[in-house]
């Protein structure tokens, strides 16, 4: 089957054709009616765009369909002798086949029927490898648990030890240190005792010696001590009589200012009782003084008489 092909039309053709009178009046329209010609010649446009590539589509389906046709056509007769020997062949090797079909489909029948007992046997020598293997893992557990305890009473044992071996360590270093410091101070103590020796037997010369220069000293001592006994009795006395002058002395001092208030009108005896009240006051001062300063009250005593 044979079919012409269409003419092609020219996409510039027809877009001139329809484009030219709606160009020619883009002078006569204006406002929308000149946006909607514009949509519509881009429309048209598009149309025409798409014919072009149907046309060109059913070009190239019309060659494919001319040479499907062209092959298709039919030819000379073919021998096929060479087949139908090698279809003899196939066809006496099938009984054969046959046979070894079966053959092979019964040992698959007794692989399955094996294939089943598998599972059992295989639970089974499971369970009884399982059995054994657990049996070990007991055995091996109590073997463990014997070795742990044997292990720490060998690690507590050697612990100890080592303990025991420091300990002593530290004794013995500890000892040696503190008999080294007892040797220094001894040495030292010895060293201060032989000086204390020697120092205490020169104390001793100059103790004795001083005890034979007090000697004389002590017998000066015991002649003195009769007079200063005397003397401290004396002065022990004496505060008593000063204070009993002092007295009499402060007496006269009151009849002396007495008769001055009352001889205002004779000068002379005025004066005198003015000198008497000096020496009266000179005299208080002077045995003040004597109380103050023991050492040399004998001397104020005799200044005052």
């Amino acid at each position: 089957m044979a079919t012409g092909r269409l003419p092609r039309p020219s996409s510039g053709g027809h877009g001139a054709g329809y484009a030219g009178p709606l160009a020619g009046s883009d002078g006569l329209l204006a406002g929308k009616e000149k946006e909607t010609m514009q949509n519509l010649n881009g429309r048209l446009a598009s149309y025409l765009h798409k014919v072009c590539a149907l046309e060109t589509a059913s070009g190239d389906l019309e060659v494919k369909m001319r040479d499907w046709y062209r092959e298709q056509r039919p030819g000379p007769a073919r021998d096929y002798s060479h087949y139908l020997r090698t279809i003899e062949d196939l066809r006496d090797k099938i009984p054969g086949a046959t046979v070894e079909n079966s053959k092979v489909v019964l040992q698959i029948d007794n692989a399955r029927l094996a294939a089943g007992d598998f599972p059992t046997k295989f639970e089974m020598e499971q369970a009884l490898a399982r059995a054994d293997l657990q049996m070990q893992i007991g055995g091996l557990k109590e073997e463990l648990a014997c070795l742990k305890k044997n292990h720490e009473e060998e690690v507590s044992v050697l612990r100890g030890q080592v303990t025991a071996e420091k300990n002593r360590k530290d004794a013995e270093a500890w000892f040696t240190s503190q008999t080294e410091e007892l040797n220094k101070e001894v040495a030292g103590h010895t060293e201060q005792l032989q000086i204390s020796k020697t120092d205490a037997t020169k104390l001793r010369r100059t103790l004795q010696g001083l005890k034979m220069e007090l000697q004389p000293q002590l017998s000066v001592e015991a002649a003195v001590d009769g007079p200063l006994a005397e003397t401290e009795a004396r002065i022990a006395a004496q505060p008593a009589q000063i204070q009993a002058l002092i007295s009499g002395l402060e007496a006269q001092l009151s009849d002396v200012r007495a008769d001055m208030s009352g001889r205002t009108s004779r000068t002379r005896s005025t004066s005198s009782s003015w000198t008497s009240t000096i020496k009266l006051q000179s005299k208080s001062e002077n045995l003040a003084c004597a109380l103050l300063e023991n050492d040399d009250l004998g001397l104020a005593l005799k200044s005052s008489d």
